[in-house]
């Protein structure tokens, strides 16, 4: 699942990209360190926060009217 491949670090598209720009691979480096520092903090209810965020997106955006009721 992609949401568990993504919280566990087992999903990087950036490791498909090789720059052998200094800066670039300084940036890429800050980006592992930054992320392992917020996988180390968030608690496991981070898969189900976020699929509940997307799903409500998802049923936002599928109204037939084009337009969501608040008050429904």
């Amino acid at each position: 699942m992609i949401l568990e491949d993504m919280y566990y670090g087992e999903w990087r598209p950036s490791e498909q990209i090789n720059s052998t720009d200094p800066e670039s691979q300084k940036v890429n480096q800050k980006i592992s360190d930054l992320m392992e520092m917020l996988k180390s903090k968030l608690p496991a209810a981070f898969i189900h926060g976020y699929r509940a965020g997307a799903l409500t997106m998802i049923e936002v955006f599928s109204e037939d009217k084009g337009i969501v009721d608040p008050n429904r």
